[in-house]
């Protein structure tokens, strides 16, 4: 029987095809090494898919960051340009209220969230007071958006995310892993976050028109997973993708003159070459 065998690595991804014996078959000796090198190649792409990239995003830094308030006590007024943004009670009594969005555009497509941390550093304090982080759910621009154009209920979701107790100057932070995942991976559209505070105390935030070191970040950790399939990636018998960035996954067993092949889209894993032939 002719052997079917193949070593190579697509993306960190290993195909391995077996050598199933008869005269076209290597000796042991290559066989062995063969296989360590392939087991080597697996354990290398493993490690490097899993082992989580942090990154800060911030102004100035990586990705880019919008950020602003909506005033409460100025309907009209467009404070993007400001170096700092208030949250809670105005000083007419109303509420302001902070909206942030970081920009993840630079990430991989096979990115996957381990973590991600909002930090924004309090530059004054009324009074310990907890601040809340709700997700927004409307577009809005730092150069237009106002209390009269943006806010109404279905601009910022009802619940919050999570929170911050913005006690003392200094940074805080707030864990929006799961909000950043949805991000990523598509399943939510990144808007941002908006920080709301009831109208009873006051906090001012250095904005990222501030200095470097001042500007709100978001810490980010992510692993590198596979690219996805894309449907009719394979050519039989060549085991080739059509393109760089996109794998499959299945298996070549024995037919009758030729190699079948079964795919299956999403999957994060390549099947051996089990049985093959080649006629």
């Amino acid at each position: 029987m002719p052997r079917f065998s193949m070593s190579a690595v697509t993306n960190g991804l290993v195909l391995v095809g077996l050598c199933l014996g008869g005269a076209g078959c290597a000796g042991e000796s290559r066989d062995t090494a063969d296989s360590e090198a392939a087991d080597e190649e697996v354990a290398a792409s493993q490690q490097a898919i899993q082992t989580p990239v942090c990154v800060t995003v911030r102004r100035g830094v990586l990705g880019d960051v919008a950020d602003t308030f909506l005033s409460g006590d100025y309907p009209f007024w467009a404070p993007g340009s400001e170096s700092s943004f208030w949250t809670g009670r105005s000083g007419g009594g109303n509420q302001n209220t902070a909206l942030l969005r970081f920009d993840l555009g630079f990430l991989p497509p096979s990115a996957k969230v381990v973590s991600a941390t909002l930090m924004v550093l309090v530059s004054w304090n009324d009074q310990n007071n907890l601040v809340y982080v709700h997700r927004v759910l409307a577009p809005w621009s730092e150069a237009t958006a106002t209390s009269s154009t943006f806010g109404a209920p279905g601009d910022i979701a009802a619940a919050p995310e999570t929170g911050f107790f913005a006690g003392d100057v200094g940074f805080k932070s707030a864990d929006i892993t799961d909000l950043a995942r949805g991000w990523v991976s598509g399943s939510i559209p990144n808007h941002g976050v908006a920080l709301v505070e009831p109208p009873v105390r006051t906090h001012l935030f250095w904005s990222s028109e501030a200095s470097l070191s001042a500007r709100p970040a978001l810490g980010l950790c992510y692993v590198n997973g596979p690219s996805p399939h894309r449907g009719g990636a394979l050519v039989a018998g060549g085991i080739t993708s059509d393109s760089p960035g996109h794998h499959f996954i299945g298996t070549l067993g024995e037919s009758p003159g030729g190699n079948a092949v079964s795919t299956s889209a999403n999957h994060r894993f390549i099947g051996g070459v089990v049985g093959a032939t080649q006629e």
